[in-house]
């Protein structure tokens, strides 16, 4: 029977870099929201503004502001349904390599559980052989 540690090693180490690129996912989808949010939190103070000034000027480049913006956000929105389609397909692909690993982890184990009975079963073969050795010196003795 093979040793499965440096696959289970190598194994490990490919589930590590499956969980960094969900992390970095969650952060790039992190930074849309707060892209998002300013963006949002700049509007409001854009119509706030316009609205003191309440000018035709200010309300027309508004209307323009709030265009632009609208379409930014509508940009981020898709841009964050495609990050969070990606971070799917990865935790999908982590769950599979975690699955993976297990599997080798409990055959290993299984496989060193079913060494050491070996041995105590070879052990007790053993040392019942020197049992009944000493034994039969012992009749012979007597």
């Amino acid at each position: 029977m093979a040793d499965l540690d440096p696959l289970i090693r190598f194994r490990k180490y490919g589930l590590q870099e499956k969980q960094r690129r969900v992390a970095a996912l969650y952060q790039e989808m992190e930074a849309l929201e707060i892209r998002k949010s300013n963006l949002l939190q700049q509007l409001e103070h854009e119509k706030k503004v316009s609205e003191e000034l309440g000018s035709i000027d200010a309300m027309t480049s508004y209307v323009s502001y709030s265009k632009r913006v609208r379409m930014t956000l509508d940009q981020i929105n898709e841009a964050a349904a495609g990050v969070e389609t990606r971070i799917q397909i990865a935790q999908d692909d982590m769950r599979d390599a975690f699955g993976d690993l297990k599997k080798i982890e409990i055959t290993q184990r299984k496989r060193l559980e079913e060494i050491a009975k070996e041995n105590r079963k070879k052990e007790d073969a053993f040392f019942g052989e020197v049992a009944l050795e000493g034994y039969r010196r012992r009749l012979e003795e007597e």
